[in-house]
């Protein structure tokens, strides 16, 4: 049988062939009416499952906990924490969370010195020092802030150690973490042969390599506080000619 087309005036391609076209016809309009109908179906399953989805929302997903804070005892050996502490001590000490002591004397404390990183605060504002929060942790539990210097937290150099208040001066603890000189100057180096520089008024500033503290007034003091040259123009001190 030869079937006869063509192009009607809307630019679609039909039949001569009666038959045939009503045949076509049929077909299409069955497929149209089974389309529908699916479609019918899809949109009352989706109806179905949005009420379904108000009336019984699923269960929150749980959120990973944030560590903020970071517990170290020698090279590459650490711990992260959600938070380290729980308050503080009468004598300025601050509480460490017994869940972390626990842990610690679990075999993380084979190291005399325990260090942590407390990454949810900052250090009171200076003009000198880091704003990172470093220090150190004693086996009875007791931790203390110290100043940032260089990679982690302050060395004890001839048994002191430097922290910051919260008006940012400068004081000194001992390896057992107690107040030795009470904080009073905006700076103070690490102590050399029983003596340390300090600074009030002076800064911090880069050359490009290592920050150096300049300007202000500078004097010496010994191992008790005690001021053994009476401080002196940034200049005149350190003898550098303008």
């Amino acid at each position: 049988m030869i079937l006869h087309s063509k192009i009607n005036k809307r630019g679609k391609y039909v039949t001569e062939n009666p038959t045939l076209f009503y045949a076509y016809s049929k077909r299409t309009k069955n497929q149209n009416d089974s389309i529908f109908g699916m479609k019918k179906i899809v949109i009352f399953l989706s109806f179905f499952f949005l009420a379904s989805c108000a009336t019984n929302p699923a269960a929150p997903q749980s959120v990973q906990e944030t560590k903020l804070c970071r517990i170290t005892a020698g090279v590459q050996k650490y711990r992260d924490f959600s938070s380290c502490f729980d308050g503080e001590n009468p004598d300025g000490t601050l509480k460490v969370r017994s869940e972390i002591i626990l842990k610690l004397k679990s075999g993380l404390t084979d190291q005399r010195w325990i260090t942590y990183a407390d990454f949810s605060r900052t250090q009171p504002a200076s003009r000198v020092y880091s704003s990172s929060v470093v220090g150190y942790i004693l086996p009875n539990g007791k931790a203390r802030d110290v100043i940032f210097f260089e990679t982690g937290p302050d060395y004890f150099q001839e048994g002191f150690a430097r922290f910051i208040s919260q008006n940012g001066k400068t004081g000194y603890v001992d390896e057992t973490l107690r107040l030795v000189i009470p904080p009073a100057h905006d700076f103070a180096s690490p102590f050399d042969g029983g003596q340390a520089y300090f600074c009030d008024g002076c800064k911090s500033v880069s050359d490009g390599e290592k920050p150096k503290i300049v300007g202000g007034f500078w004097g010496i003091m010994d191992k008790k506080g005690k001021t053994l040259k009476k401080p002196e123009p940034y200049e005149k001190f350190f003898s550098i000619k303008k």
